[in-house]
């Protein structure tokens, strides 16, 4: 009786496996490969803490073959911002407690001295924006990263002298129009277009949106499409949105001057937005 039991018993085990098919073996598979997504993740967070941006990198992309996710997502961006140079603490400590007056563009120029590879910005930011729930600090290192990346794109424009300096020895005029980054006229769209990922306008509204919460109440506009929105800031973090504001602002009268043909009105414009940042990339 102890072996027919046992006999049945096998009989039945195996029947199950042959009606689910290879179900049971799948669902075991995809289990381990969470599990595998999750340790490539811990670890990936490990390597970022580290500054150890290159094997968080392979980490975040293995962890990726699993699936992507909002978390793998931050972690290929924060990735990439690191390989490019960027620091959001030492980005923040610049735009907040640094010499340079921090409600003028001169703190996201000096702050983008520190970046070395603007296409690792460019992928952090596609990254984030791939973010289907982003938070507030998604927000704040995603307008950080396009306020800053803009700030890198007139260096390698317009600093000719490659000095780390908007100076008047510097190659800065409407004719100038070719170049790796792009012409004027395509610049000036992507600082100004809400849609674009390195916009002012949008890293603008992002920053309303991460910064506020406590302090005073303030009312902002956005620098190009006038967007009136009122909430409570710090002033530090207020004078953050001023910035990105100075900023927007030269960068348009800069484009007024590029479309009367006035050369000089635009030299003038473009030295400005680096006015009080140091020399030295």
């Amino acid at each position: 009786m102890k072996k027919k039991n046992m006999l049945q018993l096998f009989i039945l085990l195996t029947t199950v496996i042959c009606i689910t098919g290879c179900n049971v073996f799948e669902s075991l598979d995809r289990s381990i490969d969470k599990r595998d997504a999750d340790t490539f993740m811990e670890h990936g967070n490990y390597k970022l803490a580290a500054a150890e941006y290159a094997d968080a990198l392979d980490l975040f992309e293995r962890a990726a073959e699993s699936g992507y996710t909002d978390e793998v997502y931050r972690g290929l961006a924060s990735s990439h911002a690191g390989l490019s140079g960027f620091n959001m603490f030492e980005i923040i400590n610049t735009l907040q407690n640094n010499v340079i007056d921090s409600s003028t563009s001169a703190v996201f120029f000096e702050a983008s001295k520190k970046i070395t590879d603007i296409n690792a910005v460019f992928k952090a930011i596609t990254y984030l924006n791939l973010i289907s729930n982003p938070g507030n600090d998604d927000l704040l290192l995603r307008s950080l990263l396009a306020s800053v990346a803009d700030a890198k794109t007139i260096y390698l424009k317009y600093d000719t002298y490659t000095n780390g300096k908007l100076e008047n020895t510097d190659k800065i005029s409407i004719n100038l129009d070719e170049s790796e980054v792009g012409t004027w006229n395509e610049l000036y769209t992507r600082f100004s277009s809400p849609s674009d990922q390195c916009s002012l306008e949008k890293a603008y509204l992002e920053l309303v949106k991460a910064l506020s919460g406590r302090g005073i109440s303030k009312t902002s506009m956005s620098p190009f499409g006038d967007v009136i929105q009122t909430a409570d800031f710090t002033e530090a973090n207020f004078k953050i949105l001023i910035a990105i504001e100075n900023f927007a602002n030269i960068i348009k009268a800069a484009n007024d001057a590029y479309l009367r043909n006035d050369d000089s009105n635009f030299q003038k414009n473009i030295i400005s937005l680096d006015d009080g940042a140091g020399v030295g990339i």
